[in-house]
Order: C-alpha cells, then sequence, then structure tokens
C-alpha cells in the first residue's frame, strides 16, 4: 500500500501543504513585519487569555517553553507584548499583550476575515463546517489515552 493511499495520511500532508501556503500567502499582512505562526498564535491566546506565563503558554500549543520564549522575546522586542510581575511565582512573569499588540492582531484579524468571507464563497458552508469539525475531532484525539498509547508503542518500538 502506498502513504498516500491512507485516508488520515492524506490529510496530515495537506494540512502541512495548506500551513505552509497560509503562512506565505497571509505574510506579510499590512500594519507591520510580518507574524510568524507561533508569534500569531501567542497574540492570540493573550487576547482571550489574558496573561499567562511562558510555561503555560508552550503546553497550551503542545511545543517547548523554549520554542515559545524565542517568539515571546521578539514579540517585546517589537513592543507587542510586555513581561509583568508574577505574585504566584517570582521566577517566571507574566506575558501580557500591549495596545500596540492588540491592534497588530485586529488588523491581521480584520484582514482574514475579510479574505476569509471571500475565499468562503468557493465552497459549500456544509463542506467548510464538515472540515472544520473533522480537524477538531483530530486535535483532540491527540490529548486521548488512546493516543498516548499509540505513541508510547511507536516510541518503544523504535528504540528496539
Amino acid at each position: 500500500m502506498n502513504l498516500y493511499d491512507i485516508p488520515l495520511y492524506r490529510v496530515f500532508w495537506r494540512t502541512r501543504r495548506l500551513f505552509q501556503r497560509l503562512a506565505a500567502e497571509f505574510n506579510p499582512v499590512p500594519g507591520g513585519p510580518p507574524l510568524s505562526a507561533t508569534q500569531r498564535a501567542v497574540l492570540e491566546f493573550l487576547d482571550r487569555e489574558d496573561r499567562q506565563t511562558v510555561p503555560h503558554l508552550a503546553r497550551s500549543r503542545s511545543v517547548s517553553r523554549q520554542h515559545i520564549q524565542v517568539s515571546v522575546n521578539e514579540l517585546v522586542d517589537r513592543g507587542w507584548v510586555e513581561i509583568l510581575p508574577n505574585p504566584a511565582h517570582r521566577r517566571s512573569p507574566l506575558i501580557g499583550l500591549t495596545q500596540a499588540g492588540r491592534e497588530r492582531l485586529a488588523n491581521a484579524q480584520a484582514i482574514e476575515e475579510t479574505l476569509a468571507r471571500e475565499i468562503s464563497r468557493h465552497f459549500a458552508p456544509e463542506d467548510l463546517d464538515t472540515t472544520a469539525r473533522t480537524l477538531g475531532k483530530l486535535e483532540e484525539f491527540f490529548n486521548t489515552a488512546d493516543w498516548q498509547a499509540i505513541r508510547w508503542r511507536h516510541i518503544n518500538e523504535g528504540e528496539s
């Protein structure tokens, strides 16, 4: 069997390709320097969840603390986030969105909203809803015991 005959593999493959294409098509957006996917995710998360620590941001994205720290440092340098004292933990400061960061995010979201509305006209709403639901279920699967068992088995088989 060819790898591309597996429907879920085709989803993985197309998701990676689409991720790269979206990054290329939506960057740079007017209103400032380009936002990486990680920087964009940090701004969106802080906009929804308010102030958070770098470790919390990393856990929410299932990436390393170091990966998030690099993006946070770049966002601080651009004035889009700020480092604030954390009364609950001296060594892990809070990261907060600045007004400039809110404006940058709002600008990017306004452009994407316009583009999404225009692009959506080329697809059946039911198809887009099904795609979003399926991707959501796939994302949720990675938080299950079933996934952990599969992952653990794969890691252990790879060490043999």
